[in-house]
């Protein structure tokens, strides 16, 4: 089979293909709601596609087909690693950034791979949870909600993804 049949194309454009800005709150809810499998997974993706957006205008991408061809499918840069490392190169996040999406990128690749149940609560994910949100300390798990972790990890994720396209100080 030659490329992807017309629907898959379709749903591909319109769900990854968008540059439209990102509805945080809607995000939010959607993550609070579902397992710990997929909020780590979603929040890794969310900010994977983010790095793109923010790294564009630094590289010489005159339309988007070479926009395409550096960030998608094999391109140099269609890694999650590749973006982080590139983007704290082109200065597009700063070292603290770079490091908290490292260690989400590596907590994405354990729930993803693993064959394992997911609970973020459990002690060796929840200490790679809070390794990616310590930095800014933004968000504080609140000890006496069951979902305190989770929902100080999504939103230091939707800080960060901030950080990513505005910039520290934004």
């Amino acid at each position: 089979m030659t490329g992807s049949p017309k629907s898959v194309r379709t749903a591909r454009q319109h769900y990854l293909g968008s540059r439209a800005p990102l509805d945080q709150q809607a995000l939010g809810d959607e993550l609070i709601a579902t397992s710990d499998r997929a909020v780590v997974i979603n929040v890794a993706a969310i900010l994977d596609s983010a790095l793109p957006l923010a790294m564009a205008p630094k590289l010489r991408l005159g339309s988007d087909e070479e926009f395409a061809k550096a960030f998608e499918n094999n391109g140099p840069i269609s890694t999650f690693s590749a973006r982080i490392d590139l983007a704290y190169w082109l200065r597009v996040v700063d070292r603290q950034a770079r490091d908290q999406l490292h260690t989400i990128r590596e907590l994405r690749n354990i729930c993803a791979h693993s064959r394992l149940p997911i609970d973020l609560l459990e002690p060796r994910l929840a200490a790679v949870v809070r390794r990616a949100i310590f930095p800014t300390g933004l968000f504080r798990e609140r000890p006496d909600d069951p979902r305190g972790l989770r929902k100080a990890f999504v939103a230091e994720a939707l800080h960060l993804h901030g950080v990513i396209l505005e910039g520290r100080d934004a």
